[in-house]
């Protein structure tokens, strides 16, 4: 039956896969105006020139416990300096105990407990405004992923260096208020350094005009070596502070990666150094600044684990505890069991 269906599905799949690709960038955002995709605006690289200092910064994080009324995350954010090898690493970790006051009007108060890069108490409101107007609601778990994201941010203004490049993962794209302020921080002070600064996406969800992957798009009409993209969008949103590139940092990589640059930063310079970080065969065309970044600042599952277990023998309050856990993780204990049938 299963063979069957994959039969069924593979004609769809193919001629969706297989259509020929709308030469227009599409997007759904203001501020961010399609340009049409021309063989002109692919630049070739050279693979030499002067290798500079690199800033590669990451971070990661981890739910420890969780309720509907609060969310135990531990958090590290990491920045690894190279130049032709590894210089030092600088790391910030700590646990975010996020709580739920539900007098009045729903906030989060999280309270940092660890390395300091914040105020010790940060809080949320439940319903937040986003740059673009719109309400959103927090769920209380996700909050550690925004206290990440601004750490990122923080440590990468804390650590940066005079005229080194800093290249992180992530997005220049910003969403909330205050997230803002810590971006326009940090270009700011980049600026002043004389430090070139972009920021590398993993993944891309952009399309073009007749819903085509952007990226794959740009692999199959590029040149086969090494090659920058620009422009993509002509952009006027005052709150993205930079312009978008696509890159292709090594002849044999399959994949093109979306770069965005602030917009003091000469491009050539800045990809041509991160296509000098992209030979590992590890990952060719993927900087290997920011595999190590990724590495040092990962919160693993064992680590995760680890850390619960702990938390779970000491607390004082393990019965109390225990219920608070039950209400949400019927879901966990379905997905292991499931493992052995």
């Amino acid at each position: 039956m299963k063979k069957e269906l994959v039969e069924k599905t593979l004609k769809p799949l193919d001629d969706f896969i297989n259509r020929e690709t709308a030469m227009l960038t599409f997007s759904d955002e203001k501020g961010f105006l399609p340009v049409p995709i021309k063989k002109e605006h692919f630049h070739e690289l050279d693979l030499f020139g002067e290798a500079k200092e690199i800033l590669a910064i990451d971070g990661g994080n981890q739910e420890l416990l969780g309720a509907a009324n609060f969310s135990l995350q531990f958090i590290r954010a990491a920045a690894v300096f190279y130049k032709g090898k590894r210089l030092h690493v600088v790391k910030k970790e700590f646990f975010a105990l996020i709580t739920a006051d539900a007098r009045g009007k729903v906030q989060y108060k999280a309270e940092i407990i660890g390395d300091q890069l914040f105020d010790k108490e940060v809080f949320f409101q439940k319903e937040i405004k986003t740059l673009s107007g719109e309400s959103e609601k927090l769920e209380i778990n996700a909050i550690g992923n925004i206290i990440r994201r601004y750490a990122e941010l923080k440590l990468a203004a804390e650590v940066l260096k005079e005229d080194c490049l800093i290249i992180m993962d992530g997005s220049l794209q910003v969403k909330y208020p205050a997230e803002f302020v810590l971006m326009r921080e940090l270009v700011d002070h980049a600026k002043e350094k004389k430090a070139d600064l972009g920021f590398l996406s993993k993944t891309c969800r952009l399309l073009t005009k007749n819903s085509s992957s952007l990226s794959s798009a740009l692999h199959e009409l590029g040149p086969k070596g090494t090659w920058h993209y620009h422009p993509v969008y002509a952009i006027t949103d005052p709150h993205f502070l930079g312009e978008m590139h696509f890159v292709k940092l090594h002849p044999r990589t399959d994949y093109v990666f979306r770069l965005e640059l602030a917009r003091h930063t000469l491009a050539k310079d800045f990809i041509l150094s991160l296509v000098q970080n992209s030979s590992d065969p590890i990952f060719y065309g993927y900087p290997y600044c920011l595999i190590e970044a990724d590495r040092v600042a990962r919160v693993s599952n064992k680590e995760k684990n680890y850390l619960r277990t702990l938390f779970l023998s000491k607390t004082s309050h393990k019965d109390k505890l225990k219920y608070l856990l039950a209400s949400m993780n019927a879901h966990d204990i379905l997905d292991s069991h499931a493992q052995f049938i």
